[in-house]
């Protein structure tokens, strides 16, 4: 499923046109913030010998900051840039023994180039869908009674699809809210006895936001 999304998404933003120097005149820049949920994740050693301590982690919901400086290409085409972060608390981890608290949490930095497509029409209203690729630098510092279990990073590719409505204010000024669906490839991480493991980083994402035109 990942794969497909993924082809579809780099797949449309392939078709998107080359910006020209007409269109850095149309040029915007904004920033949102919002809530992240992280979906919970099987973590999975790489060592055949620890299989038995395979786990899964939840996470309590977060919150995400993002920035953003794009062009439109075309009337209703847009490319952007754009880099978020997130964080969210551990929540519990569970094993085939049970389910215990788990301290820390887990953040990431993500590097995003985007593209969007505007359902443009005569209203201050204008619905958007798109997606973007990228990479990500996650980081996990987990606890357990106090004990540090995990305090690693790693980088890895990102991609996302999304959607949202523009609101504008007037013409240099728009209110936006947004939905992505945000993903990566598994991150590795080494606990607290050095063994590697994966892991997995998905979310959804609500967020609010201004767009200023110049």
């Amino acid at each position: 499923m990942k794969t497909k999304l993924f082809t579809l998404v780099v797949a449309a933003l392939l078709l998107l046109p080359v910006p020209n120097a007409q269109a850095f005149e149309h040029m915007y820049a904004g920033f949102q913030v919002g809530m992240t949920w992280l979906r919970d994740a099987d973590g999975v050693y790489n060592d055949p010998a620890f299989r038995d301590f395979n786990f899964e982690t939840s996470y309590d919901s977060g919150f995400s900051v993002t920035g953003f400086l794009g062009a439109r290409v075309m009337e209703a085409l847009r490319l952007e840039g754009e880099i978020t972060y997130r964080n969210n608390d551990f929540d519990r981890v569970r094993d085939i023994e049970g389910s215990i608290p788990l301290g820390g949490d887990i953040s990431s930095w993500s590097l995003m180039f985007n593209g969007f497509y505007d359902f443009v029409n005569p209203g201050p209203f204008t619905p958007y869908l798109g997606g973007g690729i990228g990479f990500a630098r996650i980081k996990a510092d987990a606890n357990f009674l106090g004990i540090n279990v995990i305090d690693d990073s790693d980088t890895v590719f990102a991609w996302q699809l999304g959607g949202g409505v523009s609101y504008a204010l007037n013409p240099q000024m728009a209110l936006v809210l947004d939905y992505r669906y945000f993903a990566t490839d598994d991150p590795e991480f080494r606990d607290f006895e050095g063994d590697r493991f994966k892991s997995e980083y998905a979310s959804h994402n609500v967020s609010v936001g201004m767009r200023f035109l110049y």
